[in-house]
């Protein structure tokens, strides 16, 4: 949806372990992308607790505003078509989740695609 290949699982993919993450200056490794994706993930998590979902400048401002003053100039605002897939998504694999039996386990293809 982004093509942000260099986020969370694009780093998975290339070999970083989970345990990479926690490591002391692992945010000064992680690529522009990686950090980038979080701040847009934790943006669009506290959405859930407004009573109206963001509108897409919104986010844009949101997102732009939580990076570093140089990082904001490699931001690709976010479309509504892009933030429409990234909700449609982010539901798909909600209701995927709630609907695992008790120790159930949850694949995702990654690229994720939004389910048709």
């Amino acid at each position: 949806m982004l093509g942000l290949d260099q986020a969370f699982f694009g780093l998975i993919a290339g070999g970083w372990d989970i345990d990479d993450f926690a490591r002391p200056g692992a945010s000064g490794r992680m690529p522009f992308q990686a950090l980038l994706a979080e701040h847009i993930v934790g943006i669009l998590d506290r959405e859930r607790a407004l009573p109206h979902p963001l509108t897409v400048v919104e986010l844009n401002e949101a997102v732009s505003a939580s990076l570093a003053p140089d990082g904001g100039t490699r931001l690709q605002p976010i479309t509504d078509t892009q933030l429409g897939m990234i909700r449609a998504l982010r539901e798909s694999l909600e209701m995927r989740w709630h609907r695992l039996p008790a120790g159930g386990t949850l694949l995702i293809e990654f690229p994720a695609r939004a389910a048709a």
